[in-house]
């Protein structure tokens, strides 16, 4: 059972909130690999849904002994009719398609192929096309791409040296989430943490508390550690709090955990929580989002609003937040610090609540 905490005074005080700037929704990666942006070129081939996405390096084809390229994909298949995701072979002369293979529709990695013996001399791209802008959970990947000599590449080891990446501009869409305590989030990012690495915000600011929006985790387990959140200060130690499923994420589309050891409140949209993080006095360097790697899960988090008198480039106004009494008291009562709540009573309240042995 965990110790119950004394009851804060009654709050509904406006605070002084703003949102970090800087948060980019996360792509999905497989390895070492450049997921390009809407409509740009990029000597790589794996692609979030959403949008137009155009890969490829230039090269011209193998020479004649090696006249099939062999190209190894997977991803999704022709899209219901919609034929909007393909690898095709591209004139970089004349734009004109000279070979077009849609997505195979499996998972597993399928090899094609490509007769390029006649196009000896003539300078190619090779493009990707992830075309489908419908919400849903989809991805496109290239294993190999094997010309011969002139084009050979693994994208498991990166990707090629004299490759440039371009992308063009992106416009930044946001939207309000209101509530008690408001956020701005980017639209249509499921998380702001990514597949690979982590993601380093920049502050440059004090703050008293950081609120983060989101919280959930979909097919995870109870216990289980699925990313941290770091507050990196520019002086002194960092603070690394972890997103266990069952204290401060909750899994996805079901009703809010009951367990006394769950750390989160419910927002503006009534499929994300938040949760709320003392920060300690200095001023924060950045923050740092990362998914633990030793799960394929990736937790969801969508927005952060710091509590803060500051004023910086990397902070955006919000509207004042004013929570209710009952919203202030749990604010008070549930904010989470490095000492608080302890980590081995909130494993052994989850253990109770989820009948774990």
């Amino acid at each position: 059972m965990l110790p119950e905490r004394a009851e804060p005074p009654v709050g509904g005080e406006e605070l002084p909130l703003r949102r970090v700037l800087g948060q980019e929704g996360a792509q999905e990666l497989e390895g070492p690999i450049v997921v390009p942006q809407e409509g740009g070129h990029v000597g790589v081939v794996v692609a979030e849904i959403g949008g137009d996405r155009l890969v490829g390096g230039e090269r011209p084809p193998g020479p004649g002994q090696h006249g099939a390229g062999a190209v190894r994909q997977r991803g999704p298949g022709q899209d219901g009719g919609h034929q909007k995701n393909f690898i095709a072979l591209i004139d970089a002369a004349t734009g004109q398609t000279l070979e077009k293979t849609f997505a195979p529709g499996s998972d597993p990695m399928q090899q094609h192929s490509w007769d390029v013996s006649r196009l000896q001399g003539r300078k190619v791209r090779v493009e990707v096309h992830d075309g489908i802008a419908e919400g849903a959970y989809a991805w496109l990947g290239i294993g190999t791409i094997d010309a011969g000599p002139a084009l050979n590449v693994d994208f498991r080891k990166g990707l090629p040296d004299d490759w440039k990446v371009t992308t063009p501009p992106e416009e930044l869409r946001t939207e309000l989430v209101q509530g008690g305590i408001p956020f701005l989030r980017r639209a249509g990012a499921y998380t702001i943490i990514p597949r690979q690495g982590p993601i380093d915000i920049a502050c440059g600011f004090a703050a008293d508390r950081l609120f983060l929006l989101g919280c959930t985790v979909a097919g995870g387990r109870p216990l289980e550690t699925y990313g941290h959140v770091e507050i990196v200060y520019r002086d002194g130690p960092s603070q690394r709090f972890p997103l266990i499923l069952g204290f401060t994420l909750d899994g996805d589309g079901k009703l809010p955990s009951p367990s006394k050891a769950i750390h989160l409140h419910r927002s503006g949209d009534r499929f994300q929580y938040y949760l709320v993080l003392e920060c300690r006095p200095g001023v924060i360097d950045k923050i740092r989002l990362q998914r633990n790697p030793q799960s394929d899960l990736v937790p969801r988090i969508t927005a952060i609003t710091c509590q803060t008198q500051a004023a910086s480039d990397h902070l955006a106004a919000l509207p004042d937040a004013r929570p209710d009494a009952e919203e202030a008291a749990w604010i008070e009562s549930h904010t989470i610090s490095p000492d608080s709540p302890k980590l081995e009573q909130i494993q052994a309240e989850i253990r109770r609540a989820h009948k774990i042995h």
